[in-house]
């Protein structure tokens, strides 16, 4: 096994004993366990669990930002009811298959307020790039109003779905398989035609 997939099996693990146990209750021998691999190895390649944690965070972003790149290769920023649907279909597909790691972002967003920095880096990387200039000027009321209402409003419901929805629709004896329909539907119903609307005044 190369350094590279050692690391990346590392990771892995670390993302499911973090979203099992909680960052503060997890330690490197769990993690090592999982991993099936000793403790040792994971020392060579990361100096602490904290220093794990940050590798994990990391690496969502930067993969965020590449799948990202190739989602907009040859299109534009969604302006039309279809292009909505289809862009909130893809961040279903894309956060829901990193199911775990969501668990450890919003856990570590409540216990560790230094972790923000991580979803403000993951937020601006979606979102604020592809905003025309005028939309993104910290002295602007309008812009101000777009950041707040896509960061709470958009992004945070979003992570909160993928990450407690199937305990919801259980809850609330709703099927499983229509969680995912029936979030978009209402996602482009509140936030979305909103987000359209400010960007075409």
């Amino acid at each position: 096994m190369s350094s590279e997939e050692t690391k990346s099996k590392i990771l892995k693990a670390a993302t499911e004993v973090f979203a099992h146990n909680g960052f503060a209750a997890a330690n490197v021998a769990d993690i090592a366990d999982s991993a099936n691999i000793n403790v040792a190895l994971i020392y060579r390649y990361f100096q602490s669990k904290e220093s794990l944690l940050h590798s994990v965070l990391d690496q969502f972003v930067t993969d965020a930002a590449q799948i990202k790149k190739e989602f907009f290769a040859d299109r534009t920023f969604p302006t039309t009811d279809e292009e909505l649907l289809y862009l909130a279909e893809w961040a279903w597909e894309f956060l829901q298959e990193r199911h775990d790691l969501i668990r450890v972002i919003l856990f570590e967003l409540l216990n560790d307020e230094d972790q923000l920095d991580m979803i403000y880096k993951f937020f601006d990387s979606i979102l604020v790039e592809y905003l025309p200039p005028e939309l993104t000027d910290r002295n602007n009321d309008q812009a101000i109003l777009l950041g707040l209402t896509s960061f709470f409003y958009g992004l945070l419901p979003f992570l909160m779905v993928i990450a407690i929805g199937n305990q919801w629709a259980a809850h609330y004896q709703i099927p499983e398989k229509d969680l995912k329909s029936h979030f978009i539907v209402s996602f482009n119903r509140l936030f979305a035609h909103h987000l359209m609307d400010v960007l075409r005044d």
